[in-house]
């Protein structure tokens, strides 16, 4: 008779996963909830009332100091509107010149305003009525220049360069140190299953689209001046901190606006929304098995981890809520107080010029 071996026997074959409790024959693996302090503080309540001043000083201090210029500011707004207008005059205009242009979507870091100090990029997605190919892209990126330079109201405005990728994912319209990169796209009913040699990828192209998707759901749903202040200080973290490295933008929009609320949807202080981001994140959030944060902008809503290799999940696991980290002249520590460094020049730089993982 052939007998399931008892759990306690020795040197027992490994159990088959559909032994395991955590396992059902319907839908695999059933996720686990990682532990948040913050839903369970009917039994761990807070002896602050979650108020933590100090550290929301800290965070908001080092947000000035990351935050772009006033100049940058204006700068980028006024070479935002210039290429809008052109592309709003080509999508009226009609000719067998240019490619035809069905809408246009400003995303990433400047719609959202997260923008960081030095990053001086806005990101517009055109949509094209029919699937793109090098060529329009070229042809694009000079009508462009060429319009900008006819309206231009000022002499120093009239300086307009252009640069393509060659794949023609994107263009940059470039007036120093500003840039417009304006990335190729089309309709989701327009992509080619199979792309010539000089079509544009379909895969950069899906990726813009997404990041359409993306930029509306901030706009609609986590459009908070706090969950922007949470997404620029840890884009600021993440390029110094090893455990936070492999981190998309995406994933650390949705994590900043998952910790901003508590159990009864009321926004929290900025530092209590930092504090919590650690938490989650040291607790497993985004370990393999774990319920994680759904993505809100895919079909079947999986998890936003799930694209992440294992052993970059496992990066956040060792991520500890007492090991100190430098923020500005700060030294902080996420899981406890907030502690001033000795010398303010052995703190370690998290000036970041550079933004990547969009």
């Amino acid at each position: 008779s052939s007998q399931h071996p008892r759990p306690g026997a020795q040197n027992q074959a490994r159990r088959d996963a559909r032994f395991s409790p955590y396992h059902r024959l319907d839908t695999g693996p059933v996720p686990y909830e990682s532990f948040d302090i913050t839903k369970a503080g009917g039994s761990f309540p807070n002896v602050n009332n979650g108020i933590d001043d100090d550290f929301s000083k800290v965070i908001l201090k080092r947000h000035q100091e990351l935050s772009p210029s006033a100049e940058d500011q204006a700068a980028l707004a006024n070479l935002s509107r210039r290429v809008s207008f052109a592309l709003d005059n080509l999508s009226i205009a009609s000719s067998q010149s240019l490619p035809l242009l069905e809408d246009k979507r400003v995303v990433g870091s400047y719609k959202n305003g997260t923008l960081i100090k030095g990053h001086n990029i806005v990101d517009i997605a055109v949509i094209f009525k029919v699937h793109p190919n090098v060529e329009d892209v070229q042809r694009l990126g000079k009508r462009i220049v060429e319009i900008l330079i006819e309206n231009a109201l000022e002499e120093k405005e009239k300086d307009v360069e252009v640069e393509m990728n060659e794949k023609g994912i994107y263009v940059d319209i470039i007036t120093k140190p500003y840039r417009a990169r304006l990335l190729t796209a089309t309709g989701f009913h327009s992509i080619k299953s199979t792309c010539q040699d000089d079509d544009v990828d379909s895969k950069s192209i899906l990726q813009v689209l997404t990041a359409v998707q993306h930029a509306r759901w901030f706009d609609e749903t986590a459009n908070y001046t706090n969950i922007r202040i949470a997404v620029i200080i840890f884009k600021d973290l993440r390029q110094k901190i090893t455990e936070l490295e492999e981190l998309t933008i995406w994933m650390i929009e949705l994590l900043a606006h998952y910790a901003a609320f508590d159990n009864n949807q009321h926004l929290m202080e900025v530092g209590a929304v930092i504090r919590r981001m650690f938490r989650v994140l040291s607790s497993g959030i985004f370990l393999p098995g774990s319920a994680s944060i759904t993505d809100p902008c895919q079909n079947k809503n999986p998890r936003v981890s799930s694209k992440m290799a294992f052993e970059n999940q496992d990066k956040n696991e060792r991520l500890t809520l007492d090991s100190p980290l430098s923020v500005g002249d700060v030294t902080i520590t996420p899981g406890t107080t907030v502690y001033t460094s000795i010398k303010k020049e052995e703190s370690v730089s998290l000036d970041a010029n550079t933004e990547t993982k969009e």
